[in-house]
């Protein structure tokens, strides 16, 4: 198990104020399971990989490869993800694992409900 990959995961997780309990229910799988991600005590399946990789907005590649990279984990004009409320955060979180496709029906399905409230 490369402890880079543990390092990252821990990097990218608290960097966007995410409790492991939150990346783990997303990913379903237990917390001490995520956690043992993060220590590099057991390795996540690819799959497990390719939902982190979409979570956290990076390439699976960089959190497989060795190459540290300076990782740009939200926009400076945008909201820091610390600062919304839990519920927010955990809708972001399963927003980034949809694909575009499915990003965009939510998206109409948003806008029909605020367009009805006006």
């Amino acid at each position: 198990m490369s402890k880079e990959l543990g390092r990252k995961l821990k990097l990218l997780r608290s960097g966007m104020g995410f409790t492991q309990s939150q990346i783990a229910v997303q990913i379903s799988v237990d917390r001490s399971t995520y956690s043992n991600y993060e220590r590099a005590i057991t390795e996540p399946e690819i799959k497990t990989l390719i939902m982190l990789a979409h979570i956290f907005g990076v390439d699976v590649d960089y959190l497989l490869s060795g190459e540290v990279k300076n990782t740009k984990v939200a926009d400076s004009a945008s909201t820091p993800i610390y600062s919304l409320k839990k519920d927010e955060q955990d809708f972001l979180i399963r927003l980034r694992l949809l694909n575009n496709k499915e990003k965009e029906s939510v998206m109409g399905f948003i806008n029909g409900i605020l367009e009805n409230k006006g």
